[in-house]
């Protein structure tokens, strides 16, 4: 939350405050990567504290693709470089080219989340619709681990709160992800506040 750059776009929601939209915001993020008990989420694994890490990084919104009226992408360092607590995340598919990646699942333009306004406290909630959905965009990833050997997290469930000041610039916000391994068995989580 240490500063922000702020692009035009605005959404209205029920009362006064316009929500922000294609705006871009640099974030500092704290939090912890865990490690979990079981293969896959379904079997509710229990999580076990491994990390803590300090990341910039983006936030990011845009109008929305589909049924959102905004769209919230989250990149904290690259995910795909191996370092412990890197995420990158997007309500839609086509969040991801923000990001400057080119893929196939960013034409797509899928909603992975749904993304609720709430003007009278000024905040969106972001909540990925199900592990199914989620599965079609590995896109959505973390790691875990320091390692060029980690393994990469696609990000299956979980929720992003993002806050603003009443003039719209970044009051802050949290995530809480949990995934299961890209090349084989292994559930992991990441959770932090920005």
């Amino acid at each position: 939350m240490l500063g922000f750059k702020r692009n035009q776009g605005t959404v209205q929601a029920a009362s006064s405050f316009r929500f922000p939209s294609s705006t871009t915001y640099s974030i500092q993020a704290s939090g912890t990567t865990f490690t979990g008990s079981t293969n896959f989420l379904i079997n509710g694994p229990s999580f076990t504290a491994q990390y803590n890490f300090q990341l910039t990084g983006t936030l990011i919104l845009i109008p929305g693709a589909n049924a959102n009226a905004i769209d919230v992408g989250l990149r904290l360092a690259n995910p795909f470089v191996g370092t412990a607590g890197a995420t990158q995340f997007g309500s839609n598919t086509a969040v991801h080219r923000q990001f400057g990646g080119n893929s196939n699942q960013q034409i797509a333009a899928l909603d992975i989340a749904r993304v609720s306004l709430d003007s009278s406290s000024r905040t969106a909630r972001v909540s990925l619709i199900s592990d199914t959905t989620s599965r079609t965009s590995q896109l959505n990833s973390f790691n875990w681990r320091t390692s060029l050997a980690t393994s990469i997290y696609t990000i299956i469930r979980g929720t992003l709160t993002v806050r603003f000041n009443s003039n719209g610039s970044l009051r802050g916000g949290e995530f809480n992800f949990q995934g299961e391994s890209f090349t084989g068995g292994g559930t992991a989580a990441v959770s932090g506040r920005f």
